[in-house]
């Protein structure tokens, strides 16, 4: 398949032209056809229209089966039909077969760097470098893999122990760079209800402070996916929802609803239906006379959610009239038992959909007509899963519809489209985030489920899915009292964060790779709106980048002082924290069995982040752990003291046991560090090599033959050929924390210079790891 840019025009009444240009060599001449008349039609557009269902002037990025096209050519059966409303990516095309080698770095570190290291890997979207209009978060991305890799076989069975793998005990130490929190399921609470919990420790002992093995092996696990360039795990690294679209005050909403209609839910023959009514607004001003809807205005201020509370739908009389622009309006209304309706009075409904402060209009339903339009049982599913907390709370029937609820919906083809409570609904996305993600076999595991274990997950050739116990067991981390343990603050104080808020996915352009045609206007970002896997795809997995922490009279751009909000509602969402002081060192161990010398390259590397490439002396990779990571928590560096490797085979073949312990410790851990870390990275080429037949994004990329390279070579392609992994580098980078300006999270009513500034309102797109 080639990915080809199609650019159909009309060039007279009954003649139209096809220009077709390959994307992934710029060097092949576009090829054109043309069609100049009713009776002489070029099969070649004739076969694009008939299998694409283009007939539209526009552009579009599709794929094609074979070069030059022909009147037989396959062309995708899910094309769109209808102008893009913008051009579509340029997508670079691929490097020749050039190697690089030890000799040649590409140097992602330089800021002179214009490109993204790893686009000479594929041709699916990468995240744009040097952003205009960059965002700030103290998150970012790691890019999903070029070639997401799965192992296509089945574990090592816990039955025996290999002669040919290594079993043993790594010794760790960990020391915390900035103040960690882990916290405790327990802890005593205050006359508010407020609970303070104490630091993750020993149940018999309050003073043994440790961090838990589920801790550690999640942080383990996360970067032991990115350096085996695992696939993103539904549900896990993303969500599969379909989400809403949120701001819709977007300039590009208002033409999406010039035919919204209105009408009142029925049931009908079993199931809901809509009963189309005809409507018209009225202005707040002629609803004087009602005493409820006097009632309604005098709820308490917007921040208080009982005035979000719906009046019920109310039978009324009224006298429609037109406005200066020509459209129908209500000139006035009466309550149906009102002595005051004159004969003229048309009946109808009034309905009212909400109130805010700045709202002046609410609507009248009036001639009912019929047949009824069924709500298909899609929408009604959708509907339900879109709920909010809010609608869960305030609206009858926690949100749900039901029938005698006025509705406004979106019809086409007399179908319903969409629907929603007010005029101006939200409209779901086209595609769900799922559905922006590679995708990968599912009876395939990824490297960490080779090595840490699963649970129900598809092996080949077995009918039910199947657990299987990992081949390693991390104790929990000690601290060593001998220090002396140091808290942040003193005993009987706390720590009030910030509210830690988390990245949503409606944050589209956060979320979504964004290209260099994405760089305009706001309304032009990526959404889900556009096609998977051409027009853009998810940026990856989410990390918190590293900052440095000021223990001396730094503590306000992370908790809370004098200044904390006297809010309520905001009280409820806070917490209390005792975090301990930077300099503690903790020890644990990490038993495995039966693994390779590259699985222990790929168990090593995640833990030491030991990699070759570094950008000067200061550099110093460090984890992210525990609690308030956004807020600069939980910074620490892990280093491996020693590795007892145990050789069972000997140790229980033998009646005396023999001399089945080796213990590495210093210059030859090092050295052997270093083999099984290359023995790891020559792994991931070579599996590379056999994933990319199987994908056609990156069919023409040639890999280098690991065989033929030295360890500093391969060490330098993984390492900055890999954008992910030169993504990793640079987010574990202590070393070079980025300033906190730059790591804030954005706030919608930002006060500067005496003025609320939104920072989100232009949708500043947040730039790459490498560019902060």
């Amino acid at each position: 398949m080639y990915r080809v840019k199609v650019t159909f025009e009309k060039t007279g009444e009954t003649s139209c032209k096809l220009k077709v240009e390959r994307l992934d060599d710029a060097t092949i001449r576009p090829q054109e056809f043309q069609k100049r008349s009713s009776l002489k039609k070029n099969q070649v557009i004739q076969n694009f229209q008939d299998k694409t269902g283009i007939h539209e002037p526009g552009e579009y990025t599709l794929f094609v089966s074979q070069w030059p096209p022909t009147e037989k050519s396959e062309w995708p059966k899910d094309a769109p039909t209808k102008t893009m409303p913008k051009p579509q990516m340029k997508v670079p095309a691929p490097q020749s077969s050039t190697q690089p080698t030890s000799s040649q770095p590409i140097n992602v570190d330089s800021p002179s760097a214009k490109s993204s290291p790893g686009s000479m890997l594929h041709s699916l979207p990468s995240q744009m470098r040097n952003v205009r209009v960059s965002a700030k978060a103290p998150y970012n991305f790691i890019s999903q893999p070029p070639v997401p890799l799965t192992l296509a076989q089945n574990p090592p069975g816990h039955h025996l122990w290999d002669k040919d793998r290594y079993s043993g005990v790594i010794h760790c130490e960990m020391e915390n760079l900035t103040p960690i929190y882990t916290r405790d399921g327990r802890g005593q609470k205050d006359e508010e209800g407020h609970v303070f919990p104490d630091f993750f420790h020993l149940d018999h002992d309050a003073e043994s402070i440790v961090v838990p093995p589920r801790t550690l092996k999640g942080m383990i696990r996360s970067i032991m996916e990115i350096l085996s360039l695992a696939p993103l795990r539904p549900d896990k690294d993303f969500d599969s929802k379909q989400y809403t679209w949120r701001s819709v005050t977007e300039r590009s909403f208002s033409p999406k609803f010039r035919d919204v209609q209105a009408g009142i839910l029925v049931e009908s023959e079993g199931r809901l239906s809509i009963q189309p009514y005809q409507w018209m607004e009225v202005k707040h001003t002629k609803l004087k006379h009602f005493a409820d809807w006097q009632e309604f205005l005098s709820l308490p201020s917007r921040d208080n959610k009982a005035k979000a509370k719906l009046l019920p739908i109310k039978k009324v009389k009224f006298i429609p009239s037109r406005n200066i622009k020509g459209e129908s309006e209500v000139f006035q209304i009466y309550a149906e038992d009102s002595k005051e309706n004159p004969s003229i009075a048309q009946p109808g409904y009034l309905v009212v959909t909400g109130h805010i402060d700045t709202k002046k209009r609410e609507f009248v339903f009036y001639q009912p007509a019929t047949p009824y339009l069924p709500i298909p049982e899609s929408i009604q599913e959708k509907y339900n899963d879109f709920r909010t907390d809010f609608m869960e709370d305030y609206l009858p029937n926690h949100g749900k519809l039901i029938a005698g609820e006025p509705v406004f919906y979106l019809q086409k083809n007399d179908a319903i489209q969409w629907l929603g409570r007010a005029r101006i609904f939200r409209l779901p996305f086209a595609h769900a985030t799922g559905d922006f993600a590679l995708r990968y076999p599912d009876d395939q595991m990824t490297i960490p489920d080779f090595i840490l274990g699963f649970t129900d997950q598809k092996l080949p050739q077995c009918t039910e899915p199947q657990s299987y116990q990992g081949r390693i067991s991390i104790s929990a981390a000690f601290l060593q009292q001998e220090q002396g343990i140091n808290f942040l603050v003193e005993e009987g104080n706390v720590l009030e964060p910030y509210i830690l808020s988390s990245p949503k996915p409606t944050t589209f352009q956060h979320y979504l790779v964004q290209q260099e045609e994405n760089q305009g206007k706001s309304d032009q970002r990526a959404s889900y709106n556009d096609r998977p896997l051409v027009t853009s795809i998810l940026r990856g997995r989410k990390l918190y980048l590293p900052r440095r922490f000021n223990s001396k009279g730094g503590n306000k751009p992370c908790f809370y002082g004098e200044e904390k909000p006297k809010d309520a509602e905001l009280d409820k969402q806070h917490t209390h924290i005792r975090p301990l002081a930077s300099g503690h060192i903790f020890t644990f161990e990490i038993h495995f069995d039966n693994l390779t010398n590259w699985e222990l390259g790929l168990l090593t590397l995640a833990l030491t982040l030991d990699f070759v490439k570094k950008r000067d002396a200061k550099t110093n990779y460090a984890h992210k752990i525990g609690m308030a990571k956004p807020l600069g928590l939980g910074s620490v560096k892990l280093r491996i003291n020693q590795i007892s490797l145990i050789n069972r085979v000997e140790r229980y073949s033998s009646p005396i046991g023999g001399c089945s312990e080796r213990s590495l410790v210093d210059e030859e851990l090092q050295q052997e560090l270093g083999r099984w870390r290359t023995d790891f990275e020559r792994f991931i080429l070579q599996e590379i090599e056999k994933h990319k037949a199987e994908s056609k994004p990156i069919a023409d990329w040639k890999c280098p033959n690991p065989d033929n390279l030295t360890p500093d070579a391969v060490a330098d392609w993984y390492e900055t050929q890999l954008a992910c992994i030169a993504e990793l580098r640079r987010m574990c980078d202590y070393g070079h924390s980025p300033d906190y300006t730059q790591t804030r999270y954005m706030e919608i009513e930002k006060q500067e210079n005496g003025e609320r500034v939104n920072e989100f309102k232009e949708r500043p797109i947040l730039p790459s790891p490498l560019d902060i």
